[in-house]
């Protein structure tokens, strides 16, 4: 799933879908769950910048509980 915001007013504000395409140019944040393969490759050609992996993911995921607060 992807979701798409810009600020508007301070604020994020999620993005309507057009015809099942969201208005990427307009986007100040992107919000990927679950991608579908579609997705991940729409939201990297717009960043121009390669995303991480699901398994780069549960990686950072899992050692952030392992951060100490001292």
């Amino acid at each position: 799933m992807l979701n798409v915001y810009r600020l508007e007013e301070g604020r994020l504000a999620e993005l309507e879908s057009d015809s099942g395409r969201t208005q990427l140019n307009d986007a100040h944040w992107f919000e990927l769950v679950a991608p579908t393969a579609e997705e991940l490759k729409a939201v990297q050609a717009f960043c121009l910048t390669p995303l991480p992996d699901s398994r780069e993911i549960e990686e950072l995921e899992a050692s952030s509980h392992h951060l100490s607060s001292n």
